[in-house]
């Protein structure tokens, strides 16, 4: 992860902002989110989906996948939770409800990485900028965040790991976005 941090580091260094489209009230998002949920059967959109759900095709260029029509929904919901204007907990709850495949109300280790995954990706294309997430540091940061400890998590567990993971915080202050002290992650 320490790549794609380096990457979204230099982009806010130089004045960038991550595009409009992402900076949404969390509210929205859970908005879209249900539209999706509505039209689309699938992990992908469709442009047309795309313009359904958000009243616009614009914005899905970023998201689509070698010019396919298809966008991957997964990654552009992380995307606007992670960048959407917020609580820190709500996003959190959000990504947690959206990777909680089986809806067992808690996260493999693998659904983990693979939120990270999503996340770091859509970070990158926010931000107009081109990169391959290294699967191998993002198992790597979710074996850190969970200490070894190969149980599921829970969403309670979740918030105090990202509070207590440096590479989390240092996303989080990058892009200017409300991360919660460690106290806060314990009430």
């Amino acid at each position: 992860m320490g790549q794609e941090l380096s990457i979204i580091e230099d982009a806010a260094a130089n004045g960038e902002k991550p595009l409009e489209f992402c900076c949404q009230p969390l509210e929205k998002v859970y908005e879209y989110h249900s539209l999706y949920r509505s039209v689309c059967e699938t992990f992908t959109l469709s442009s047309t989906q795309f313009e359904q759900i958000f009243g616009g095709a614009a914005g899905f260029s970023v998201w689509e996948k070698e010019q396919s029509d298809k966008a991957d929904a997964l990654e552009l919901f992380a995307g606007l939770a992670i960048f959407a204007e917020g609580e820190f907990k709500r996003k959190l709850r959000f990504l947690f409800d959206l990777f909680d495949f089986n809806e067992a109300r808690s996260l493999s280790t693998v659904d983990l990485e693979y939120m990270l995954v999503c996340i770091s990706n859509s970070a990158l294309k926010a931000y107009g900028r081109n990169g391959k997430v290294n699967n191998s540091e993002v198992a790597e940061l979710v074996r850190k965040m969970a200490a070894g400890d190969q149980r599921r998590m829970i969403i309670t567990r979740l918030l105090r790991c990202c509070v207590r993971t440096p590479e989390v915080r240092r996303f989080f202050e990058i892009t200017g976005r409300e991360f919660p002290e460690e106290a806060e992650a314990e009430q």
